[in-house]
Formats: structure tokens, C-alpha cells, sequence
């Protein structure tokens, strides 16, 4: 599971203040902080959807939690989990053809790649059967290749998982946010000193 944190850079001579502050005005900085965490988790939600090709519902609100922050302690923390997801499941996939390997889109940007390697293995969807711990058998379909010329053993494709996806756009919008925050604290103290 990774972590993504948002934290409230104040200078000390401005936290005093709001430590000397009412307890509406310490409110005013959890709400400021929280409100940004709930701007930000809505943020990452949509640029997902728009930078990289999921299907739609691979991205769920379920695994994403919101720790808010409190009055002693103004830091917001939004949680995000998820493991790798399958191409064929959850990304745009084309199968195999005679001439072509099977292929898949990541990033909306990117368009569809070939999956093969370099000695002409070529990757293709197939559906694949799997005896878990208590001997009940699962099938699913996903993207394969050979991992070498014998029939076996075969490996499944995957892409980048919800918490995956969600540091990499949260990577380009983190300076936004923390200015965005900043200014919003800052907005506060003034009023605060007045």
C-alpha cells in the first residue's frame, strides 16, 4: 500500500499565532487541510482516468481512505492501495494476430505497444487456470508471453496498480497543492493578525 501525504508547511513565527489562537481559528486550519485533502483525492481520481487507459471502475473510491486532520494535529493523510493490475482486465487490449504480438495501452497518450521481446516471442491472450491453496481451480483471461522457445512456463502481463497510478499523478500536481495549501494557511493567519 502506499501513502500519499499532505502536511501543512507553516512557519513557526505563524503556527505560535495559531496556537495562541482561538479554537475557531485552529479549526479553520484542520478544515483548510481537509478540504484540500478532499480536493486533492477527487483531483487524482479524475487525472487518472484521463492520463491512463482503465477501464472503467478499475480505479474505486473504496481504495481510497481519507485520515483526516485534527485540531492538534493539521495533517491530512489520503491512503492509497492496490495491487497491479491485469492488461487484459483492466487497460485497452488488442489480441494477437498472425503477424503481430498482442497489445496493450497504458497511457492514453501513448497508444497501443507490441508485447514482444527482442528474440520474437510475441505475447498473446489466453485463458489460463490456477489451483489455489485449498485445490479449487480459477481460470482468467489475461495478456501472456513464453518465456522462452518451450511451450512452458508462461508469464501474465501486468500494469501499474491504483496506488501506483495514483504517486504518479500526484507527483505532477504536488507543487500546485502545496502552494494552493500555503496560500490558504497563509490566508488564515492574516486574518488571524489582524
Amino acid at each position: 500500500m502506499r501513502i500519499v501525504t499532505i502536511q501543512t508547511q507553516v512557519p513557526d513565527s505563524v503556527f505560535l499565532k495559531l496556537e495562541q489562537a482561538p479554537k475557531e481559528m485552529r479549526r479553520g486550519l484542520k478544515d483548510a487541510v481537509n478540504e484540500m485533502a478532499r480536493q486533492t483525492e477527487e483531483d487524482i481520481r479524475i487525472d487518472v482516468y484521463q492520463r491512463y487507459a482503465l477501464k472503467s471502475g478499475r480505479f474505486k473510491k473504496g481504495n481510497v481512505k481519507l485520515q483526516k486532520a485534527t485540531v492538534s494535529k493539521p495533517t491530512a493523510k489520503i491512503k492509497i492501495k492496490g495491487n497491479p493490475i491485469s492488461l487484459k482486465t483492466g487497460y485497452r487490449t488488442r489480441k494477437n494476430g498472425i503477424r503481430k504480438a498482442g497489445q496493450a495501452q497504458v497511457e492514453r497518450a501513448g497508444g497501443f505497444e507490441e508485447l514482444k521481446k527482442s528474440n520474437g516471442l510475441k505475447a498473446f491472450i489466453t485463458t489460463a487456470t490456477q489451483e489455489d491453496s485449498d485445490g479449487n481451480e480459477h481460470s482468467y483471461t489475461n495478456l501472456f508471453q513464453r518465456k522462452g522457445k518451450e511451450r512452458y512456463p508462461i508469464k501474465a502481463f501486468h500494469g501499474p496498480g491504483q496506488a501506483k497510478l495514483a504517486e504518479m499523478v500526484f507527483r505532477d500536481m504536488k507543487e500546485d497543492k502545496e502552494d494552493e495549501l500555503r496560500r490558504r494557511i497563509f490566508h488564515l493567519a492574516e486574518r488571524i493578525m489582524q
